[in-house]
């Protein structure tokens, strides 16, 4: 019983620990090495060119930016989220999402959200 309620309280100090660290520390090399990192990056650029209502720049990638280069309003940085979050069954503070300022940088979060188990 006591180890059951140690590994509860274990994920909500991983939850928390995603919903106020800085995406700075989720953005290393080393998620863009990992074989995920590709795969949510397409599934972003396809999210984005299937269900945002003006026209995209030509290409999409790790760098480009969310606000200046997507014009992305909160409503719409916040659906994208909540599918990557049901597509990957992870669970994102929306707070990371605001720090976020590239497309690599939401796709280094999931990546990050996936390695410590924050599981929906």
């Amino acid at each position: 019983m006591y180890l059951h309620i140690l590994r509860r309280q274990l994920g909500k100090i991983r939850h928390i620990l995603l919903d106020t660290e800085k995406v700075e520390v989720y953005t290393g090399r080393d998620n863009m090495n990992d074989p995920r990192f590709h795969d949510i990056l397409q599934r972003m650029c396809d999210y984005l060119q299937q269900n945002v209502d003006r026209p995209m720049p030509s290409s999409l990638s790790e760098t480009t930016r969310l606000v200046t280069d997507l014009h992305l309003d909160s409503m719409e940085g916040a659906q994208m989220l909540s599918d990557l979050e049901d597509q990957y069954e992870v669970t994102i503070a929306v707070s990371v999402l605001q720090r976020a300022e590239t497309l690599g940088d939401v796709a280094t979060v999931v990546v990050s959200a996936l390695g410590t188990g924050t599981r929906k």
